[in-house]
């Protein structure tokens, strides 16, 4: 089967051709390192064999779980970076408190 076929029906396998090329990637580098092939094909090389692993189905891309986001807003206030960040002084000075490099009695503008 020719590289082009094992890309068309691999692509139909996995949602987009960026998540095939990491998946192949992944796995030509776990054939490299000496994990068996998944299929008996000895005449092609790694990366035509985890196409074909992939096309037939014997591979697929694992999707982490999605991390839980607050449901209130509650909850968004008062976690941790939240509270870290805005427990923070604020560090700006007010115009009375800088000290001026004006000579004393010197009009500011003059």
């Amino acid at each position: 089967m020719p590289c082009q076929d094992l890309e068309v029906k691999a692509l139909e396998k996995v949602s987009n051709k960026y998540a095939l090329t990491v998946l192949v990637c992944k796995r030509v580098k776990q054939l490299q390192r000496g994990a068996k092939p998944l299929i008996a094909e000895d005449t092609l090389d790694h990366l035509d064999i985890a196409l074909k692993e992939i096309a037939t189905g014997k591979i697929a891309p694992v999707t982490p779980p999605a991390e839980p986001t607050p449901d209130t807003p509650e909850e968004v206030e008062t976690s941790p970076e939240v509270v870290a960040q805005t427990s923070q002084p604020d560090s700006i000075e007010s115009p009375d408190s800088v000290e001026s490099n004006d000579p004393p009695g010197a009009a500011a503008g003059a």
